[in-house]
């Protein structure tokens, strides 16, 4: 309880500025692509990857992005989102991989999204929480931070900067 306590919890009002605005639905139409780092409990880097996502609508209106990353290590993932809006600023989905529906809600420059997902450790598969936090940047570069935990307790962290191919946000 006294480890709960101190990592406290981050509230979206508190953690994004106004502009400029992301909206999660447009950033990611389209091609985007980033690269990132992988850190231990400890951070301690332990991988790098390079990531392009493709995202498209479906008839429903539902956002459908494909994960396509690549590690130092020759390591490759794949993972297929379908993300649908909601109402004030907040939106669910699901991937190929995570266990229940992921939610998110954005405000500002600032989206949080939660889940659960299988991840691939060393021959066989772990379920973590994630807590992603993406921030947009002035130059409509999208900053990614994320700590996955299990059982509660973080376990490592992703960073990742994402970056569209066109400018036409």
């Amino acid at each position: 309880m006294f480890l709960t306590a101190c990592m406290g919890t981050k509230s979206i009002e508190v953690n994004h500025l106004s502009e400029p605005k992301l909206d999660f639905f447009t950033y990611f139409n389209g091609k985007v692509q980033g690269s990132g780092l992988v850190r231990d409990w400890r951070g301690k880097i332990t991988r790098q990857f390079t990531v392009t996502m493709v995202g498209s609508y479906t008839v429903d209106r539902q956002l459908v992005i494909e994960e396509f990353f690549v590690f130092n290590d020759g390591q490759s993932q794949t993972r297929r989102w379908q993300v649908k809006s909601l109402a004030d600023g907040r939106l669910e989905g699901f991937a190929n991989d995570t266990i229940g529906m992921a939610k998110g809600q954005a405000l500002g420059n600032a989206m949080n999204w939660r889940y659960k997902l299988n991840i691939p450790y060393k021959g066989k598969s772990i379920a973590l929480t994630f807590d992603d936090w993406l921030y947009l940047q002035q130059d409509q570069q999208l900053l990614n931070v994320v700590t996955m935990r299990k059982f509660g307790l973080p376990v490592g962290s992703l960073v990742i900067a994402f970056h569209k191919d066109s400018p036409s946000l």
